[in-house]
Order: C-alpha cells, then sequence, then structure tokens
C-alpha cells in the first residue's frame, strides 16, 4: 500500500470496481450457481495433473530425494536411504516398461510403423540409463559394509549418486526473453523548437503517393484495406447518418482522442473503443463516409495548433505538459515560441477530404449538387470538465474500512464484506444513472452545435506532405508471430521455423491462441487410445504448434515431442517507436491464448467475451466444439478481463495523482502448461 491515504482509498475502489467487472462479466462454469460463486480465489485452482504411471512414480522419488537424503548421518542410515532410493527407481523402471509393452502391443495391432519405432528407440535409451543407475547404486550400499572406506570417502560417493539420481526427474528452467529497453521507447520524445516555417522530421511521408481522383466514385464499400472494414455494428449506426455532416458529428462527437502515432485500431477498433489519434479517427470517418457513398481521402502534413488549444486537446495542466503528451509516444512534434514562451505547437497530423456536395448545404441537408473534395478533422474537438464520483464522501465508511482490511492482510474480513459493497455500488451507480465514463474520466467531449461542416479546418495547415487512399504500410502498426524449434531445451539458433505477419487493426477483437495438434494419423489414434494427450507417454507421439486466430489455423511450426519446448515469438511494431521483440518459451501440448491491449478494453470487448463464454458452454454441452478451440477461446476471456482490470486501474489513478497515461500495443500470454515429468531428461 501506498503511505498517501487518499490513494490507498483509491485502490480499494479500484478494487472493488474490478471485482464488480469480473462478476458481471465472466459467466460462472456451472449452472444455477450464486454471485458469490463466481469467483474463485487462486488458492482454490488445482495444478496441472499427473496422468502416467511412470510420471506419477517419477515425482515419488523426486519427492523422496528432496526430502529424505540430506538427513543421513551414519553408514547405516546412508545403506538404508541407498535401498530406499533403489527401490523408487525399480519402481519406476517397472512402470515405463509397462508403458512400452503396453504401446508396444497396441502398435503392432494398429500397424503404427511410427509409433512403434519410438518405442523401441526408447526403450533402447532408457534401458541402459535405469541398469547404469541401479548398477551405481548397488556398488555404493556394498561400500557401506565395507570397514576401510572412510566416512568422507562415502559421503562424496553418497553425494555424487544422489546428484545423479536427481538427474533422472530433473526438468529445464525455462526463463523468457525480454527487452532490455523500456517497453515502446518513442523515437520523437525530444521536441526542437521551430524557426521560420520549419517543419518536425517525418520517417514516415516524403511525398504524395495518390494520384488525382478526377470523379470521386465510390462503390459503398472498403474492402481493399483492412483499416477501413465497418463492423456490422458500425454499419448499422452508419445506416442512420444521411449526410457527410451527420457522419463526420458523430465521429467527432463519440470518439475520444488520444495522442499516438500512427495507425493502430482501424475503422472497427476506433467504433468499438470509441477511442483513437487523428489517424485511426480519420479510418472510421473515411469507412463511414465510403459506405455511404461517398468517397473520402487521408490527407497527412504538418498543422500548427495555437497552445491553448493543445492544452485543452491533451487535457494537460500547461504548455511544456501538452507538449509532452502530444510528442512521448512519437508524433513528430516541435514547438513555436515567442519571447521564450511557448505559444503553439507543430505536429505530424493526419485529416481527411471527402468529395461531397457542399456549396448548397455544406454537407448537412439535400445531398445534391456540385461535388467538391472538401477538408475536415474529427479527431480535432474540444473537451470540457465534468464533475466526477465523489467516492470519498458516498463510499467513505466502506473505502475506509477495505483500506484497514487490506493494510492489516485480513483476506476473511475483506471477503465477507466484498459482496455487500459490490450490490451498494452497484445499486449506486443504477439510482445515479452513473456510467462509467463518470467514473474513470475528468473531462469529456464538448458536443458540435455547428450543423455545418466547417468550411476550413480548425488549424494553420503549415505543410501538406502527402495524399493517399489507403494507409501507408510504415504508417501501420503490425504484429508478427514466430515459431522456433530449439536446438536444445529452450536455445533457438537461426530463424524462425514459420512466422506470420498483422496488421494490428486486422488482429483487434479476433481470439488468438497456440494449440498442438497431432502430427500424424497415427499420432491421433495413440492419443485416442489413451484417452487424452496428457494421458499419453510423451515419447510415443510428436504434435505440431499452430496458431490459431479465431478458430482458423495461420501458421504451422515443426512437430515436437510433448513437453518439450516451441519458442513463440511476437514481433510488434508501431510508427514512431522501436520494435518490441518477446521469446516465450511453451511447453509442448499446452494450451496458450495471446492477447491484445492496443489502449482501452471497452465495455462492448468485455461483452462480446461473456456471450462468447456463455455461446461455448452451450457448445460443449453439445458436443459441438472441440476440447482445444474451447480452451483458446476460455484464455482469451481470461486475457481480455484482465486488461480490461488493467485498464480501469490506469484511468482511476489518472484521476487521483492528476496525470494522463496512454499504453502502446501491450500483451499477454495466458496458459494452461502441462505438468512435464522428466525421465533421463526426456518427457
Amino acid at each position: 500500500m501506498y503511505k498517501e491515504k487518499k490513494i490507498n482509498r483509491v485502490l480499494s475502489f479500484i478494487l472493488i470496481v474490478a471485482m464488480v467487472t469480473v462478476s458481471m462479466y465472466v459467466p460462472g462454469i456451472k449452472q444455477n450457481t450464486t454471485k458469490s460463486s463466481d469467483i474463485n480465489e487462486a488458492y482454490q485452482l488445482s495444478e496441472a495433473e499427473v496422468k502416467t504411471q511412470s510420471a506419477k512414480n517419477a515425482e515419488k522419488l523426486k519427492t523422496y530425494m528432496s526430502e529424505s537424503v540430506n538427513k543421513v548421518k551414519s553408514k547405516k542410515e546412508t545403506a538404508e536411504s541407498l535401498k530406499n532410493i533403489l527401490e523408487y527407481v525399480s519402481e519406476l523402471k517397472k512402470s515405463v516398461t509397462d508403458e512400452m509393452n503396453k504401446a508396444q502391443k497396441y502398435a503392432k495391432e494398429e500397424n503404427l510403423k511410427t509409433v512403434l519405432k519410438r518405442v523401441e528407440e526408447s526403450r533402447k535409451e532408457v534401458s541402459k540409463d535405469f541398469a547404469d543407475t541401479e548398477n551405481d547404486i548397488n556398488r555404493v550400499i556394498k561400500l557401506c559394509d565395507k570397514k576401510d572406506v572412510s566416512n568422507k570417502e562415502l559421503d562424496n560417493e553418497y553425494a555424487n549418486l544422489t546428484d545423479e539420481v536427481r538427474k533422472i526427474t530433473e526438468n529445464e528452467d525455462i526463463e523468457t526473453k525480454v527487452p532490455d529497453k523500456p517497453h515502446q521507447t518513442s523515437k520523437s520524445y525530444d521536441v526542437s523548437e521551430s524557426v521560420g516555417k520549419q517543419t518536425p522530421d517525418s520517417s514516415l511521408y516524403t511525398t504524395s503517393l495518390l494520384k488525382k481522383i478526377e470523379n470521386g466514385e465510390c462503390d459503398g464499400e472498403s474492402t481493399q484495406d483492412e483499416a477501413l472494414i465497418l463492423s456490422d455494428e458500425a454499419k448499422k449506426i452508419a445506416d442512420t447518418l444521411n449526410t457527410p455532416y451527420e457522419i463526420y458529428k458523430y465521429v467527432k462527437d463519440t470518439v475520444d482522442f488520444k495522442p499516438y502515432y500512427g495507425l493502430r485500431y482501424g475503422a472497427t477498433g476506433t467504433f468499438t473503443c470509441k477511442v483513437g489519434n487523428d489517424y485511426d479517427t480519420a479510418s472510421l470517418l473515411i469507412a463511414m463516409l465510403k459506405y455511404r457513398g461517398f468517397e473520402a481521402r487521408y490527407v497527412v502534413g504538418t498543422v500548427q495548433i495555437e497552445i491553448k488549444e493543445a492544452i485543452n486537446l491533451t487535457g494537460a495542466d500547461n504548455e511544456q505538459g501538452a507538449v509532452d503528451i502530444l510528442s512521448m509516444l512519437g508524433i513528430p512534434t516541435t514547438v513555436v515560441k515567442t519571447d521564450g514562451k511557448i505559444t503553439a505547437v507543430r505536429i505530424e497530423h493526419v485529416w481527411v477530404e471527402a468529395y461531397i456536395p457542399y456549396d448548397s448545404y455544406r454537407g448537412s441537408g439535400k445531398v445534391a449538387g456540385a461535388k467538391e473534395w472538401i477538408p475536415m478533422d474529427a479527431s480535432y474537438k474540444k473537451y470540457e470538465k465534468q464533475e466526477k464520483l465523489n467516492y470519498d464522501s458516498d463510499f467513505n465508511e466502506e473505502i475506509k474500512k477495505l483500506s484497514e482490511e487490506l493494510k492489516n492482510e485480513n483476506a476473511t474480513g475483506f471477503s465477507e464484506n466484498l459482496e455487500s459493497i459490490q450490490d451498494r455500488i452497484t445499486e449506486y451507480a443504477n439510482e445515479e444513472s452513473i456510467e462509467t465514463d463518470t467514473i474513470l474520466s475528468k473531462r469529456k467531449i464538448k458536443e458540435d452545435t455547428l450543423s455545418l461542416l466547417p468550411s476550413v479546418l480548425p488549424y494553420e495547415v503549415i505543410k501538406e506532405n502527402a495524399v493517399f487512399d489507403r494507409a501507408p504500410e510504415k504508417a501501420k502498426a503490425k504484429i508478427t508471430f514466430k515459431l522456433t524449434t530449439p536446438f536444445y531445451g529452450t536455445y533457438a539458433i537461426g530463424d524462425s521455423d514459420k512466422e506470420v505477419t498483422f496488421e494490428a487493426a486486422s488482429l483487434y477483437g479476433k481470439n488468438v491462441w497456440i494449440e498442438y495438434v497431432p502430427e500424424t494419423d497415427e499420432d491421433e489414434k495413440i492419443i485416442e487410445k489413451y484417452g487424452d494427450i496428457y494421458s499419453t507417454p510423451a515419447y510415443l507421439i510428436k504434435v505440431i504448434p499452430c496458431i490459431m486466430v479465431d478458430g482458423e489455423c495461420v501458421a504451422k511450426g515443426n512437430a515436437v515431442r510433448p513437453g518439450t519446448y516451441t519458442i513463440f515469438g511476437m514481433d510488434i511494431y508501431e510508427a514512431g517507436c522501436e520494435i518490441v521483440s518477446v521469446d516465450n518459451p511453451l511447453v509442448a501440448g499446452g494450451s496458450y491464448a495471446v492477447s491484445f491491449d492496443y489502449g482501452k478494453i471497452s465495455e462492448a470487448d468485455l461483452s462480446d467475451a461473456k456471450t462468447e463464454l456463455l455461446s461455448l458452454k452451450e457448445k460443449l454441452e453439445s458436443g459441438k466444439e472441440s476440447n482445444d478451440r474451447a480452451m483458446g477461446e476460455t484464455l482469451s476471456g481470461i486475457g481480455t478481463t484482465y486488461f480490461a482490470q488493467l485498464d480501469m486501474a490506469d484511468s482511476m489513478l489518472e484521476g487521483i495523482l492528476n496525470v494522463t497515461t496512454w499504453r502502446q500495443i501491450s500483451e499477454g500470454i495466458f496458459g494452461y502448461k502441462p505438468k512435464v515429468t522428466s525421465i533421463f531428461g526426456a518427457p
């Protein structure tokens, strides 16, 4: 907890709201459960189960080696310990032999030649290893009976032998490679002063990218670019907007401005989350205009914004704060000074040109008359302060109580009061018609009341750099997935086995997971024989890692043995920031979901996650869904909920600390990792 009492109160409130979010959006697994049973403590969740008998015996040996072998003091105790070890090793050897005999018999009956070969190869390897180990144990047992062997010599032999036995069931520790530098280091944080018509340097745009469009015809769809594809929900809204002005006003009044560089959400993500920078807001505006039959295009250039307007746009408290907020996430920015004081900022900026009837109704009335290219910018808007929920007075006693319980680590007391406080907050919010933004935000968009399209842009255009009908590749955030088979353990050498790249906009709202499928029909048959992959001895089969996007396999790696590792890598590119690379060693045979937070998890995202999970439950019960897909989608829902709670905490801390935060694309892996037991280095 923090020393500042006010912050502790907010942290307590964040925890309550986060718990309310979970109970509202994550369905219980069992039907007809009460609200309190929908939330499970971490300690109530069981670990992965060891299923094969050989693995169970290996765990017994490991447990004995960790708990008993260091307690021996005399030759007699040493001999007894060694006999116990020999008994555990012999029991393990028998279970492995029995499993191999069973597998060999079935492979012969079904003519599974590949499986039969694997059994024979594994038998040769472990037979020699077990024989060597048993011989070494018996040798040291005999030393215990020899009077001429010193205690020191016996202790050394015993220590060496127990180290050797421990290695029978030793598993390799794995590490995740993370960047040394801070996540998503910006390239444009240093801001210089502009002199004359000097503009910020840009690495994205140097020349015009669009041939002149003579007639501006549009077919009503934007299938040429992932960033300009509208969701069905967005199309329903667009169908109610009859004029260019209505479309412009809707986007301007509903999309909250966030200062990052390049294209991230695309039209669908911007519509769903109701947040976006200049690029994403322009994408939604263009997509809606095109859908309603009006041609539109991007324009990028350098614009000059008066510092007071920049302060209002960013929510900063002062001139330097506005400059820092605009520049820290990569937007090329310079300042204009008069008598040493900042009077304006120059930024690289994107706006829209629409080919619409304008002369009579300025885009707001009857859609008729001569058309012309009209500039418009729905990302540039004014904000006004809004009165926030006064949680200090309304929930003073509840928050104080929870703060004390957290401070005193009183988990029982906290849990007992949580449900009643959840009900209190929910009841209060419903009675007062309080929206989430009222709790989390200190300002709101000031509604546009002009009723006509503006005749000019709301700032000075210093230079127009480029005009284009689709975003250039350098401007688009991209995510690359990579699968690599390690050379040894978790150590990979050379290029990845397979990689696939997506525009971030095309991945928005989709479930991404990694599942392992049998390499061959023989592998599938032997798995079916044992019941599932976790009950099948790992040396019998090979599986292939598949990257799944909404149930479709988009990339396959090399076949590996279950219990070994696949290196799953991600490269995240965003304009104005350094590429972030992360490598994650995944245990083959597990299930892993990859969740992303582009800056905000919306209520619609959470609602979709809930709907998918409820639908999944019904499909599983009816046998219409596979376990692998069920696991992938369930883990995706967990990831979405995690990031939603994280965003909520950030938003609430913004208010109490009077700061502005916005994240670059964040990623997380949420998985079911099998419990692997190794025997002589083989899982």
